[in-house]
C-alpha cells in the first residue's frame, strides 16, 4: 500500500514538473523573441567565396591606388604591390616551406601594412591564420604556438618583438622557422627568413 501511494505521489510530481517546464520554456522562447531587434533593411546577400578571392575580384580598376599605408614611416603598397607580395608569400609557404593544406600559420605582429598582406597570403595558400598580440610574453607566446599546432611564424623584425619571438619558439623544442618583416633599416645579422625577400615584386614564385 506504501510503495502505491509513494508511486503516485512520484508521478504526480513528475507530470507537474512537466508542465511547469514546459511553461518555462515557453516564456522564455517569448521573451527571447520580444528581445530581438530586426533591421527594416533587407539583409545582405553573403557570397559563398573565400576572402582573399572577394578581396581579388575588385581590386583591379584600382591597381594603382595605394591599399595600406603605415602613418609612422609613410611605407606604402598599391593594391599591384598587395596582389603580387601576396601570391609569393604564398608560393613561398607552399613551395618552399613545404606546408600543407590546413597547416595553421602565427603572426606576431602589431598592425602595420604587411599584416593585411601576410594574411591575405596566408589564405590564399589554403592555410589557417594564429595571431597573437605583439604585446605578449614568450611565455604566452610559446602556449598559443603549441595550442595552435602552428608551423611558421611571422613576426615582425623589432628588437623586443623578435626576441620574443625566438625566445618563444626555443622553448618548442621545435624546428619552427621564422620569417622576419623588416619594417624599418635594421643592421642586426640574423638567420631568421627575410618577409621583403620572400614577398618581392620580380615575379611570382614559380
Amino acid at each position: 500500500m506504501l510503495r502505491r501511494a509513494t508511486l503516485c505521489l512520484v508521478g504526480k510530481a513528475r507530470r507537474h514538473f512537466h508542465k511547469e517546464f514546459s511553461n518555462f520554456r515557453w516564456l522564455c522562447s517569448a521573451a527571447n523573441e520580444q528581445n530581438i531587434l530586426k533591421s527594416d533593411v533587407l539583409e545582405l546577400d553573403i557570397p559563398r567565396t573565400s576572402v582573399h578571392e572577394y578581396f581579388y575580384e575588385r581590386i583591379e580598376k584600382f591597381y594603382k591606388y595605394t591599399a595600406v599605408e603605415c602613418s609612422e614611416t609613410g611605407r606604402k603598397y598599391s593594391y599591384e604591390e598587395v596582389r603580387c607580395k601576396a601570391r609569393n608569400l604564398s608560393k613561398y609557404l607552399i613551395k618552399k616551406l613545404k606546408l600543407q593544406k590546413g597547416d595553421v600559420v602565427a603572426i606576431l605582429s602589431p598592425n602595420i601594412p604587411e599584416y593585411m598582406i601576410t594574411c591575405l597570403g596566408i589564405l590564399e595558400a589554403g592555410l589557417v591564420i594564429t595571431s597573437m598580440n605583439p604585446i605578449y610574453t614568450a611565455d604566452e607566446v610559446y602556449k598559443q604556438l603549441v595550442d595552435s599546432s602552428a608551423k611558421v611564424l611571422i613576426t615582425l623584425n623589432d628588437g623586443a618583438i623578435s626576441k620574443t619571438a625566438k625566445t618563444a619558439v626555443k622553448m618548442t623544442k621545435k624546428q619552427l622557422p621564422i620569417i622576419v618583416i623588416k619594417d624599418k633599416v635594421s643592421t642586426q645579422n640574423t638567420n631568421l627568413l627575410d618577409y621583403m625577400k620572400i614577398s618581392q615584386i620580380i615575379g611570382y614564385l614559380k
